[in-house]
């Protein structure tokens, strides 16, 4: 029969094929074997199984399928609780175990190993929780890996690669040789490699850059709410447990076993008869820490969002607002003098972060300055190095759409499609679901099914969009006339790329006498999500309502 686990059949065991789940034969289990013994109602396993880590790798093989998973509540409600670590204790028991729709599939990662205090080595497995069947259901694009604008390019793979290398050398050529192998990229190739003749400069500068944006956003609140997304995302579980759970149990009938044969029958050598069995059901494709990832980065730049709308705009404007379009771009400015000699350039950037609002319950905004660090980070205005690196597409705009709601009448088959039946203050529907989303997951949690769907589930749901296009203003001397330095050779590409810009957009940007020109972004950020969702309750805790 093969590998147990390895074939498995489709299943309509929630009631519809269409969901896309197979159940795979793990064993069978019958009753009083190998002998009775007396007073204990027991089975065995009379077909051996796999050890916990074989079978774990046999079904994490399953393309797009991952295992069905009990959490822990559920183990405990149903007395379906992994024993392998008491020996003494019965291991089976004579019992049916079926799967339900609301428990979570788990993608298993990587497998670590650990030696406890007696010396025994154990095998444990980080896993990654998706959907379960019934949410897949009702909105199956939540499901899925995030769709993300504005992929990573080979160059930034090859930047990734240069970074994390254990011996940096800024502006190394070793180094950056180094960087290209791991990334199959070929230093001979220049569509490969943009500026290749730059690269080692470009590479120290981006280093920097690199280290110095890292922490920018960590705020307490901001590595709190990551804790608690991280961990209700992942786990780690010892590897017999985690199969344990990732297993059921169908009672078969009585049967007697002859050789090889099975003879159903109800004679008074007959004994009891269990399949064990997994089922597996469509999950993410994508990397689950990368997704992760992705949200979580993006979840965060809403909120953001909001925090300036609200900090710098009335509340009796943006609270009654049924839908809240946040517009952010990223804006560099180039400064510079001569020097003492009256051929050299010193030049310095200004670099600010372009807000407002746009559209919804208050009509159109002009647009706002601002320094905020968070901001500048988020639309790429964040450079400490001047504008001598800086490309068109480093600088980003785009704007967030945010409505509040139940999540089941929010969900559209396409991201950027309005809703139907949604018409709720954006203010009161955060503090309303914050606090029925917790009370019914109370609820949930007590009765042990914890991730069952429940219809009164409230989100803030946020679409990003790219804004566009690039714009650009500077004086006749630099757009039209020669190259000073290599920042004003940046602008003047820039200028060539975008369109013009007039100087009333810009404020008081172009009052100072060594002010050249400006340079506002336009587009998605890097790995952009096209869609996140929000926890009501973490806005009500930013924007302090209760």
């Amino acid at each position: 029969n093969g590998v147990p686990g390895e074939v498995c059949q489709p299943t309509d065991l929630f009631g519809s094929p269409s969901d896309g789940c197979q159940v795979c034969d793990l064993s069978v289990m019958e009753a009083n074997a190998p002998e009775a013994y007396l007073n204990e109602s027991f089975i065995c396993p009379i077909r051996p199984m796999l050890p916990a880590t074989m079978q774990l790798e046999v079904l994490k093989k399953k393309e797009g399928l991952c295992p069905l998973h009990m959490d822990h509540r559920t183990q405990v409600r149903d007395h379906w609780q992994y024993r392998g670590i008491f020996p003494t204790i019965k291991q089976f028991d004579r019992a049916e175990n079926h799967p339900q729709k609301f428990f979570q599939t788990v993608h298993a990662l990587e497998r670590h190993a650990s030696v406890d205090e007696f010396g025994v080595p154990w095998d444990f497995y980080k896993f990654a929780r998706g959907c379960t069947v019934e949410e897949r259901r009702v909105w199956p694009r939540w499901c899925e890996s995030p769709e993300v604008r504005n992929k990573q390019t080979i160059s930034k793979k090859l930047w990734e690669a240069l970074r994390t290398s254990k011996d940096v050398s800024v502006g190394g050529a070793q180094t950056v040789t180094d960087a290209l192998q791991l990334t199959n990229v070929s230093v001979n190739n220049p569509n490969e490699v943009d500026r290749w003749e730059t690269f080692k400069e470009w590479s120290g500068h981006q280093l920097h850059k690199s280290w110095y944006n890292m922490n920018k956003l960590f705020s307490f609140r901001r590595k709190r709410r990551h804790g608690r997304e991280y961990n209700s995302t992942f786990g780690s579980r010892e590897a017999h447990g985690l199969m344990w759970a990732s297993s059921f149990q169908k009672y078969q009938g009585l049967e007697r076993s002859k050789g090889e044969d099975t003879i159903a029958q109800t004679t008074v050598n007959a004994e009891d008869r269990y399949q064990r069995y997994a089922v597996v059901c469509p999950c993410a494709a994508g990397d689950p820490e990368e997704d992760f990832n992705i949200r979580f980065q993006w979840s965060e730049a809403a909120l953001q969002l909001l925090r300036k709308a609200f900090q710098k705009t009335d509340i009796a404007i943006l609270g009654p607002a049924v839908k809240l379009d946040i517009g952010l771009r990223g804006v560099a400015s180039l400064y510079s003098e001569k020097g003492g000699h009256g051929t050299h350039w010193r030049t310095h950037a200004q670099w600010n972060a372009h807000y407002t609002l746009l559209g919804g319950h208050a009509g159109k905004l002009p647009w706002t300055f601002s320094k905020s660090q968070s901001l500048r980070v988020m639309s790429g205005a964040e450079e400490e190095f001047g504008l001598a690196y800086l490309e068109v597409d480093d600088l980003f705009g785009y704007t967030g759409a945010f409505r509040c709601g139940k999540k089941m009448k929010l969900y559209t088959k396409d991201a950027e499609a309005t809703p139907v039946d949604h018409a709720e203050p954006f203010q009161s529907c955060v503090m309303r679901g914050a606090l029925a989303n917790e009370e019914n997951r109370k609820k949930l949690a007590a009765a042990g099914t914890p991730h069952a769907l429940f219809e009164d589930q409230y989100v803030v749901h946020v679409v990003f969009t790219p804004l566009g296009p690039c714009e650009c203003h500077g004086k006749e001397s630099i757009v039209g006339g020669s190259e000073f330095s290599l920042a004003h050779r940046t602008l003047k590409d820039a200028c060539n790329a975008c369109s013009n810009t007039t100087e009333g957009v810009l404020g008081d940007l172009t009052k100072d006498p060594e002010y050249d020109g400006t340079f506002v972004g336009a587009g998605a950020g890097a790995n952009q999500a096209k869609e996140v969702l929000i926890e009501p309750s973490d806005v009500a805790s930013l924007l302090g309502w209760k």
